[in-house]
């Protein structure tokens, strides 16, 4: 995946892209149905290279399964619910 190679991404509001990119921060977030939106955005890009630096800093390693594991294990600890194996 690009975040997981360090690459900021131009991706839509809808759906998961939009969950995972915070606008202006890790990446950039354009409304699917607006094309203008998105040359917008890729010309800003082009015109304000140094951007993309900007916008790899802002972007976090992905979590591991082993990372997911362990807070879904506090979790679980937390509302007693959890039988240990």
């Amino acid at each position: 995946s690009a975040k997981r190679a360090g690459i900021p991404v131009i991706g839509s509001t809808l759906g998961g892209i939009g969950e995972l990119v915070e606008h202006h921060v890790n990446g950039i977030l354009v409304e699917a149905s607006c094309i203008k939106a998105w040359g917008q955005q890729l010309q800003f890009l082009c015109d304000n290279r140094e951007q993309l630096g900007r916008l790899q800093s802002g972007i976090t390693p992905p979590q591991t399964m082993e990372m997911v594991a362990q807070k879904m294990k506090l979790i679980y600890r937390k509302t007693g619910d959890f039988i240990s194996v």
